[in-house]
């Protein structure tokens, strides 16, 4: 019985890791009595998560300031709100928001993730299952994909690439 339960936790953790919910960008605040970060509007709980400098050594997180570039690992819990896993201070790139797409609009081009607004560009990259050249009108709510662009605004991201995991 030990076992089947430690090989369940195991799946379960390999699971979470294969399709865990990601954001990159510029800290706009931080709230060391609260343990939440803001990245582009969306509030970010740091309470149980791993903090990590760019030599990937662990921080706390009165080390991390607005203006540093974070790259993210957690989950959506809602609407603009995230459970950290992991959180990294990084060399500034490019923004990036993974997760599962809540809603889709067809005709202006727009999804929705954890209620953050994605503009996807008529000349984006999109790449489905085994980097195959998609079509907008094939992605559909569920599907998990990976966009890379830059924040615009509270809780909205232009993207340049879409890709589905």
């Amino acid at each position: 019985m030990k076992k089947a339960v430690i090989f369940l936790m195991m799946l379960f953790a390999l699971g979470a890791a294969c399709f865990a919910d990601e954001i990159n960008g510029k800290v706009q605040a931080v709230d060391i009595n609260a343990n939440t970060i803001i990245i582009s509007g969306i509030k970010i709980s740091a309470q149980h998560a791993r903090l990590e400098n760019e030599a990937d050594m662990p921080i706390i997180l009165s080390a991390i300031t607005v203006g540093d570039f974070l790259d993210v690992e957690g989950t959506f819990t809602g609407n603009g709100q995230m459970m950290a896993m992991k959180i990294e201070k990084d060399y500034p790139g490019y923004d990036k928001i993974k997760g599962k797409i809540d809603k889709i609009d067809y005709n202006t081009r727009e999804m929705i993730i954890a209620g953050v607004k994605i503009k996807v560009s008529q000349d984006a990259w999109l790449e489905g299952p085994h980097d195959m050249i998609f079509q907008f009108a094939q992605f559909v709510p569920s599907s998990y994909v990976e966009c890379k662009g830059r924040w615009t605004g509270p809780l909205e991201f232009n993207t340049t690439k879409v890709e589905m995991d």
